[in-house]
């Protein structure tokens, strides 16, 4: 059974009744499976199926008011769930008008400027979706943009990084990210660039303990001003490295980062099922000579590929690596595709990746089958990562600093790499204190921040 509307007047055979709505909203079409519902004038009507809609039912009766949480399971709704009355534009208090009747429905179409659309459904439950609503569910992208999964972010080489420092985009200060809009302000560089910086910290208390190394005796007392920075935006995400770890040179160290050596570029725990979300890097002392850090964004390097061999972006796609570490009493392990791809992604046209997985000395033997055996599929997925490295590693595409003293730089782990040039570990102290926050506390408080929670 279909039952179309065709316009802003109707008129219902010979009885002559008619009406006319205000709304920008326009229920079109009726069918068994769902509505078809005009969001804009002239639009392409969007298909909203009855399971959805009543599935997606939010009020208190549907709802607990007080934890947010469902009364009930999709799978309780009935498999011929549909509409027994639809009001269109309905205003509280309003009187029906009943324009059209279907076999199943009634639709009732008021003349209001009410952008909205009251279902009364066969099981009783009654429920009103808003124009704001339906235009938020009314493609998966449209759905991805709201959580901010698919809002733009800005690709960067040394240039345009380079140019958000300069103009003050991607930094503030301590005193500034106490308030809401300094927080706000390193949260979406976060999101856009995937990298920000905190500056002025406070000098980090330390204590000593007993040590035959004075230096790795000095130990950070509390507050440990890294997770302080980290809380601001959610919980610490804790690991074998504990709530927060030291960045230096020791002896017999357990990860190439706790030596002087070059560090090569890289993204943390990899070998992690789910790696952290945010890094952050506390400069306690930064005396020695050399020890700079090194930041690229994985996702322009990844575009590249795209652009050059599309195919092998493919194979990057596809063809998963191994990570692990096996060290100190510990063995992880996980196989994943370099290049994680969103959902729904049309592999037609460029869309930024979900996440990046690169981490060269971590990685292990490779579980594909595709590149155990070789073949055409290997070699794309070798020319794939030739190209990846080519551009990653460009002194064109990295930004590197000499960080100060008393800050703190903050990274999405899954996008943006970090490296480290060797230092002279004589020459004087280099101290950094790190801690992770997983990704889904950074995308809750960028969603709160905006006003889209």
């Amino acid at each position: 059974m279909l039952h179309t509307i065709k316009g802003l007047r109707q008129v219902r055979g010979a009885r002559g009744f008619s009406v006319s709505s205000r709304a920008l909203l326009q229920l079109k079409n009726v069918t068994k499976t769902g509505l078809e519902i005009e969001l804009e004038p002239g639009s392409t009507p969007v298909h909203y199926s009855n399971f959805f809609l009543r599935d997606a039912a939010s009020s208190t009766n549907a709802i607990d008011p007080s934890t947010s949480q469902r009364y009930f399971s999709s799978g309780e709704l009935a498999k011929d769930i549909h509409p027994k009355k639809i009001h269109v534009g309905k205003k509280e208090g309003q009187a029906d008008s009943a324009v059209y009747s279907t076999q199943d429905t009634k639709i009732c179409q008021h003349d209001t400027d009410i952008d909205g659309l009251k279902i009364e459904w066969s099981d009783g439950f009654q429920e009103y979706y808003t124009a704001h609503f339906l235009k938020q569910y009314a493609s998966p992208e449209a759905s991805r943009k709201r959580r901010h999964l698919a809002q733009p972010i800005e690709l960067w080489e040394r240039k345009e990084i380079t140019e958000a420092l300069d103009k003050n985009q991607i930094q503030t200060t301590w005193k500034e990210y106490q308030t809401t809009e300094g927080m706000h302000k390193i949260v979406k560089a976060l999101h856009d660039y995937g990298l920000a910086f905190v500056t002025g910290l406070p000098d980090q208390k330390t204590t000593v303990v007993d040590a035959e190394d004075k230096d790795v005796g000095t130990v950070t007392a509390e507050p440990i001003l890294v997770e302080e920075v980290g809380k601001k935006i959610g919980y610490i995400k804790e690991t074998f490295y504990g709530r927060s770890w030291d960045t230096r040179s020791v002896p017999n160290p357990k990860n190439v980062a706790y030596t002087s050596q070059y560090l090569p570029l890289h993204m943390d725990l990899l070998y992690y099922e789910s790696p952290p979300g945010i890094q952050l890097l506390h400069v306690i002392k930064n005396q020695a000579v050399g020890g700079e850090s090194i930041f690229t964004d994985s996702f322009a390097s990844a575009k590249y590929v795209w652009e050059k061999n599309p195919a092998a972006y493919r194979a990057l796609c596809e063809i998963p690596l191994t990570f692990h570490y096996i060290n100190d009493g510990q063995h992880y392990h996980n196989t994943v595709p370099m290049i994680v791809e969103h959902q729904q992604t049309d592999k037609s046209k460029w869309t930024n990746p979900k996440a990046i997985n690169y981490a060269p000395p971590f990685q292990g033997p490779f579980d594909a089958v595709e590149l155990v055996e070789g073949g055409e599929k290997c070699e794309l997925f070798r020319e794939g990562l030739r190209l990846f490295e080519e551009h990653l590693t460009s002194a064109e595409n990295e930004l590197r600093t000499k960080m100060e003293e008393n800050s703190c730089v903050l990274f999405l782990n899954r996008r943006v790499l970090h490296s480290r040039t060797e230092f002279d570990a004589q020459s004087g102290v280099r101290w950094l204190k790190g801690t992770y926050l997983d990704i889904d506390a950074f995308y809750s408080k960028l969603r709160v921040l905006s006003n889209d929670s």
